[in-house]
């Protein structure tokens, strides 16, 4: 028996709803391929640098404005992978590649995972050099949306959903590019703020946010015959994290069957729910592979130019209300709408190039297969309370800086003198703090123990370093 230490696997999440079970299950495998495992919220990650192991981290995107953090944990000893947690949906491949990577941050990571064969192709494309670092894996999130391997994880918060509102349809929203958190301008200065804009580029960000604003008027004026239409039948519209809820919240006043809730993973509330009305939503997919009847809604017309490829290409797409009102009247009575459009299966045959291991659900030992091979070197590591950080270093610093420019951005005279970097970095530190969700230990626990079972693999002990970061280790019971 050896006494070498364990290699360390992490991860910085960033949104908690969307990350946390597919990231789980990866430290699920990677416990039983001999790893040990930290995971926690990208803010307290950073801040608690100084005292974790080094090991391998594992991002979620590494944009352009991300290189010196991805360079100082490697400065630190450690490895550094990708994989986009927004690298399935977007407007085009083309616009994949050069929104969401520079050549500075491919040549940075040691390795760059993909959802798909497509996007490896257009990646190598792209940058020819660095084609050895890129490697498809699918994403731990496809996995999960097994339709019926991993249920069992959320059976009991499906029945208390259910409890609570009965039959639903639900609507996740995805229009953040008009609907911003941060405002009117929101989306386009967070696109601004990248280093890979063009004068090009802002202009179809721009008739983009157009498009976008007729989509999401479109689902606003749908509410009203949808509540009428089927009065006992309930309308959950969970927004996306990017967007500004509060439309949302004061339409739904006017509804006694129309509900606002983001709460936990999206994935219980697609299972049990009746039928899914999207236009462009990542859940479209989910919901799809789950074998969900999901109706893409783009009012007036689907233009190709702007349109969500992947997950139009899974749904029933259709660009009038009364289409709408139709297919969820069929499905209320009980049809399969998803038999009558041969599309949906030529839909997902297609999807196969986007999202690997969609009918065989093996994401996690590709990943896993891949970072035995990347040479992480072992660390000793006392699992203990990480109980007093510094009271300056430079996360600390930098968040106080932010904190005293609050102010500023409240006075209209002085505000508009701020330089845009200035300016977009103090509405951008509400926006993350939105974004970032607590990690619930028990509920980490339940998790691990569902899927422990499942997948016959060790059984796991958590340890709490801080809050929002939690260890995982085999137990040795």
């Amino acid at each position: 028996m050896t006494n070498e230490p364990p290699k360390w696997l992490i991860f910085p999440l960033e949104i908690v709803e969307r990350e946390l079970n597919g990231k789980l299950l990866i430290c699920n495998e990677a416990i039983k391929n001999g790893w040990n495992c930290i995971i926690g919220t990208e803010q307290e990650i950073v801040k608690s640098l100084e005292f974790l192991p080094t090991g391998l981290f594992f991002l979620k995107s590494a944009l352009h404005h991300e290189v010196p953090y991805i360079k100082n944990l490697q400065k630190k000893g450690n490895k550094v992978v990708c994989l986009d947690e927004e690298g399935l949906v977007q407007n085009n491949i083309e616009y994949l590649v050069s929104a969401r990577s520079t050549p500075e941050t491919i040549k940075a990571l040691d390795a760059c995972l993909f959802w798909g064969s497509v996007q490896k192709e257009a990646y190598k494309n792209a940058y020819p050099d660095y084609t050895e670092k890129f490697h498809v894996t699918s994403n731990p999130r496809i996995d999960i949306w097994d339709k019926e391997k991993y249920h069992e994880i959320y059976q009991e918060t499906i029945t208390d959903i259910h409890d609570r509102f009965g039959e639903y349809f639900i609507i996740p929203t995805s229009f953040g590019s008009y609907n911003h958190a941060m405002g009117k301008d929101g989306a386009m200065d967070i696109y601004k703020a990248g280093h890979f804009i063009t004068k090009d580029s802002v202009a179809f960000f721009e008739s983009y946010e157009e498009y976008a604003k007729n989509i999401y008027y479109g689902f606003v004026d749908i509410i009203d015959p949808l509540s009428k239409k089927f009065p006992n039948t309930n309308i959950i519209v969970r927004p996306h994290p990017s967007e500004n809820r509060d439309p949302w919240d004061e339409l739904a006043k006017n509804y006694s069957n129309v509900h606002v809730v983001f709460e936990g993973s999206v994935t219980p509330w697609l299972i049990g729910a009746k039928a899914i009305l999207h236009c462009g939503s990542t859940t479209a997919v989910e919901a799809h592979l789950q074998g969900k009847p999901v109706i893409s809604y783009c009012r007036g017309f689907n233009d190709p130019e702007y349109a969500l490829e992947v997950p139009s290409k899974v749904s029933i797409n259709v660009t009038s209300d009364k289409d709408v009102l139709d297919l969820l009247d069929k499905v209320n009575n009980g049809e399969n709408i998803n038999d009558l459009y041969p599309e949906v299966q030529k839909g997902h045959d297609w999807l196969k190039g986007w999202a690997d291991s969609i009918d065989s659900y093996e994401s996690t030992q590709k990943i896993i297969s891949l970072f035995n091979k990347l040479n992480v070197e072992p660390c000793s590591y006392k699992l203990q309370e990480i109980k007093n950080l510094p009271r300056l270093n430079w996360a600390s610093f930098k968040a106080f800086i932010w904190f005293c420019l609050q102010p500023l951005g409240h006075i209209p005279i002085i505000k508009n003198l701020l330089p845009f970097k200035i300016k977009f970095g103090i509405k951008t530190q509400k926006y993350n703090k939105k974004k970032i969700n607590n990690i619930n230990p028990d509920e980490v626990k339940a998790f691990l123990q569902i899927t422990n079972k499942i997948n016959q693999t060790p059984l796991v002990e958590t340890h709490i370093l801080r809050k929002n970061i939690i260890a995982l280790t085999a137990s040795h019971d």
